[in-house]
């Protein structure tokens, strides 16, 4: 969703864009937590490449962009 387009989005399209993208940030993390814990290696590498698309289609940045933030 463009700007324009959140800004006249109804507050209940807001709140359900806002719950997906917690979900979907969730679940990565939960993934790569399990993995680890696990010790399932693949595991962590689809936790990894998950929040790679995410960064890349939601956020339409780059991970390496993120990480610089941190």
């Amino acid at each position: 969703m463009q700007s324009p387009d959140l800004a006249i989005a109804s507050a209940r399209n807001k709140t359900a864009l806002y719950n997906s993208l917690v979900t979907c940030a969730g679940l990565q993390l939960l993934f790569y937590i399990d993995g680890k814990q696990q010790g399932d290696a693949a595991e962590v590498d689809k936790a990894r490449t998950l929040a790679a698309d995410f960064s890349r289609k939601l956020l339409n940045t780059e991970p390496q962009a993120l990480a610089k933030m941190l």
